[in-house]
């Protein structure tokens, strides 16, 4: 991707001061699920879990999209639910992306363009021990804990330079939810 007008240099308090859409991105196993529904609890706003929306939609598991139509039909859906769900939204609105989603430029405009970006982080290892018994990943179908590892660290490699494009970032290792919620809220509202 690389361009600049996608940076995520914005002032983050600037931008939520009218923001409805906090879209939440990172890897999958960071929280964006978890903390995205106390998110929006704690603001008393509303909660999209895009994969969730996408599966409803489409009437099969994000695995089985991946099965039967590939990696290339899943985005393109992904693409549509993020355009419905940021043109529908009403009030405050918290969106857990999937892991890819802030990979497609298409992507990022419209959750640049609609709200603020927030990015969930953990390390490999802490991603590898939080998703070892999960087999609803297509992407990472592992044998070992280190192949898993291994898997993680190269598709981070890949991601990372558009994850650090985000308005926020907020490391979830080591912290409690109530931790990273009032980390996230501090950093987007006057206090």
């Amino acid at each position: 991707m690389g361009n600049t007008e996608l940076s995520g240099n914005r002032n983050i308090r600037n931008i939520c001061n009218d923001c409805k859409i906090y879209y939440l991105v990172g890897m999958m196993g960071t929280g964006k699920t978890t903390i995205g529904k106390q998110l929006a609890k704690h603001i008393n706003g509303a909660f999209i879990d895009l994969d969730h929306h996408i599966e409803q939609s489409a009437g099969i598991s994000i695995a089985d999209i991946f099965a039967k139509d590939g990696e290339a039909k899943f985005r393109e859906l992904e693409t549509d639910a993020l355009k419905q769900v940021s043109s529908e939204a009403e009030g405050c609105l918290i969106v857990a992306t999937g892991g890819g989603a802030f990979q497609k430029e298409e992507n990022c405009r419209i959750m640049f363009g609609t709200g603020a970006v927030i990015w969930l982080i953990a390390s490999p290892i802490e991603i590898a021990k939080r998703l070892a018994n999960d087999t609803t990943r297509p992407l990472l179908q592992e044998n070992t804990q280190l192949e898993l590892i291994e898997r993680i660290e190269g598709i981070l490699r890949v991601r990372e330079n558009n994850y650090r494009l985000a308005d926020l970032h907020i490391m979830t290792e080591g912290k409690t939810k109530t931790e990273i919620i009032e980390e996230i809220v501090s950093s987007i509202y006057f206090q």
